[in-house]
């Protein structure tokens, strides 16, 4: 029997495939455990779009693209009516639309941020702008992905405390400027030169921040995610208010796929569902021909890749893993002593370890290429602990 572990189940989101029966799972999601696939390695903020076109932006010294409320009309933005929910979730559209679709998003999931830039601005315009969809944002920072992240989903919480028109600004800006926020050398000094860029009151928005209310508001609303069966970003909740029936798509899908879905719940019907998927054959590295040990290279299997165990063991598990991912970091240096203790060391698991570099990660290539150098003096699995502790 082989399992495989790492980002290779999902393809297009920052996330795990949620417990809902009516859900699609697409290539590019960031997961709540900790893994995600670069879908094919593509840049998710290519693309001239801006998240918000009719929303005059500035573009100070240090390179930020900004955009802006107008405090005349707080219940406006982009031309579109604003508010909050019964819940406080804030939302863009017709507040009696026939559908709402919530989007559970992480400001620094790459792949929200793609969604933002490519197919939001379509959403609205066909979508919003008619009043056929009231569209709500709810939070889900993937922390053990994106430490930073819950940092700003709290800090767009205390920016909404001054207006939704001010909280979608704000929303955006994170998302347009993702790459600079990650690498600033200070994220608080970030997140307020941003608030006070949309024209937030920064002392108000700082005694918000200070006081951590907005942390509780932001872990409520994780947790009201996670009970909804969602364990990825961007995962999208569609309710049809006639029926009150609820469908489910994951992942930063093309827009294609939501003209689908939400076509049909406005003309009455149930949205289509994915066709059963044909059998994929096992590539070379995972077959029983790939596992079987070089002779010429101990410890390794005939497919290239380190292993630990027996070979000859009942089960075969292939980890797919980042040395610069903190989730997998954890694993190896909490959870991956036991596995070996309890089923590696006894000859009960093969386990084979694949590399894999995100692009979110900029030193993780060149730490894969280290490990394979030490591979070749038979120090693979030294490499890959020290690699890991020092991370």
């Amino acid at each position: 029997m082989i399992c495989l572990l790492g980002g290779v189940v999902a393809l297009s989101a920052c996330g795990g495939s949620s417990g809902s029966a009516e859900t699609t799972v697409a290539a590019g999601d960031c997961l709540a455990d900790g893994t995600c696939d670069p879908d094919g390695g593509l840049d998710p903020l290519v693309g001239d779009e801006d998240p918000a076109e009719a929303v005059e932006g500035e573009t100070p010294d240090d390179g930020l693209r900004i955009f802006t409320a107008d405090p005349a009309v707080p219940d406006e933005y982009d031309g579109l009516p604003v508010g909050f929910t019964a819940d406080g979730l804030p939302f863009i559209g017709d507040e009696e639309a026939p559908i709402t679709l919530i989007e559970y998003s992480d400001y620094q999931c790459p792949f929200c941020a793609r969604h933002l830039r490519e197919t939001t601005p379509q959403l609205l315009a066909e979508y919003g702008e008619p009043g056929e969809v009231r569209f709500v944002f709810s939070d889900f920072p993937l922390e053990g992905l994106q430490p930073g992240a819950p940092a700003g989903h709290a800090a767009a919480v205390c920016v909404a405390e001054q207006g939704a028109a001010f909280f979608w600004a704000y929303h955006d800006s994170l998302f347009y400027n993702q790459q600079q926020w990650a690498s600033a050398p200070d994220s608080a000094s970030f997140l307020l030169r941003i608030a006070e860029g949309v024209g937030a009151d920064t002392d108000a928005f700082q005694a918000c921040v200070s006081s951590g209310r907005a942390d509780e508001i932001v872990g409520q609303r994780m947790a009201s995610g996670v009970a909804a069966g969602f364990g990825s970003t961007p995962s999208f909740q569609l309710t049809r208010a006639a029926t009150d029936d609820v469908f489910s798509l994951i992942g930063a899908q093309p827009l294609a796929r939501f003209r689908e879905f939400i076509d049909a719940l406005i003309a009455g019907e149930d949205p289509p569902t994915d066709p059963e998927p044909a059998a994929a054959e096992l590539p070379f590295w995972a077959s029983p021909e790939g596992l079987t040990p070089d002779p010429d290279r101990p410890g390794f299997t005939a497919a290239g890749d380190p292993y630990q165990g027996d070979p000859n063991a009942p089960l075969t598990v292939i980890e797919f893993s980042d040395f610069q991912c903190p989730a997998c970091r954890q694993h190896a240096l909490e959870t991956q002593p036991s596995i070996d203790q309890t089923f590696v060391d006894p000859g009960a698991v093969l386990w084979v370890f694949k590399n894999f570099p995100l692009q979110m990660h900029p030193q993780a290539p060149a730490a894969a290429v280290a490990g394979e150098c030490a591979a070749e003096q038979g120090r693979f699995f030294d490499m890959h602990h020290l690699l890991f502790e020092t991370q």
